[in-house]
């Protein structure tokens, strides 16, 4: 009943009456994508391309990754139907027969919520803290960032020691380097975005051609870098952003 699409224009139904997603390419061709639980309903995608799909027989919320492997994401409230995610990760659903939105979150643990106060019931969660640079081999995308979390592949926080003629001592080179000047958004041009645009990349969060003008490109990588640092992900570069630009680039 459900219907999604990914990044690269796929297109994902959920099928009620037999427990699976069916995938069609933009080329039009079809095919049966992953398996979910009793009575598949609504569909939702994530940045990532996972598939997040209600259960409407059993509670359930089940996810799917782009390889198609299928498990169990969360429990929820009485007769799933609707599905939403938010910029956490935190899945939404709304419940036919209890009347209230179940909230799931990544660790993941569910609470339940209804305009009834009397029908209000919460679950304590606690706080998973996890690696949220991209740079970290143990990348991931939910949870709370803690720097202690984060591992590296050794080529990634050894520097490079350059030992030059002309002196003996040796220069520890960085990857980038950001100085916040002035505030930078959508449709700002000039040498500011240009370099923005460098130290962007070089972080990994994909730019695209460094030509000095702030398109939608530009934003989309400014805003990916702001939610893995914990900022609002309005993809401006503002004071906060800057700051954090500059403390990755040492890092």
């Amino acid at each position: 009943m459900g219907i999604a699409i990914d990044s690269v224009g796929n297109i994902y139904t959920a099928n009620a009456n037999g427990y699976s997603i069916t995938k069609i390419t933009p080329s039009g061709t079809s095919s049966v994508f992953g398996t979910t639980g009793n009575g598949p309903v609504g569909i939702v995608t994530d940045s990532d391309d996972n598939l997040y799909v209600t259960n409407s027989n059993d509670d359930t919320v089940t996810k799917i990754t782009p390889s198609g492997t299928s498990s169990i994401f969360g429990t929820t409230g009485d007769k799933p139907f609707g599905i939403a995610i938010d910029s956490a990760g935190s899945i939404y659903t709304t419940n036919r027969t209890g009347d209230n939105v179940s909230k799931i979150t990544p660790e993941p643990e569910e609470s339940s919520s209804s305009s009834s106060s009397s029908s209000k019931k919460h679950k304590s969660s606690s706080i998973r803290f996890t690696c949220k640079d991209k740079k970290a081999s143990n990348y991931d995308r939910f949870g709370r960032h803690k720097q202690s979390k984060c591992k590296y592949d050794q080529k990634e926080v050894t520097n490079t020691v350059v030992n030059p003629v002309v002196n003996t001592n040796t220069q520890t080179t960085t990857k980038c380097n950001f100085t916040y000047t002035q505030m930078l958004q959508e449709k700002s041009q000039g040498q500011a975005v240009k370099k923005l645009q460098n130290t962007l990349n070089k972080l990994g969060y994909k730019a695209g051609k460094a030509d000095g003008i702030f398109g939608k490109r530009t934003k989309q990588a400014v805003m990916n870098f702001q939610t893995v640092k914990g900022l609002k992900a309005d993809g401006v570069v503002g004071s906060k952003t800057g700051m954090k630009l500059s403390v990755a680039c040492r890092m």
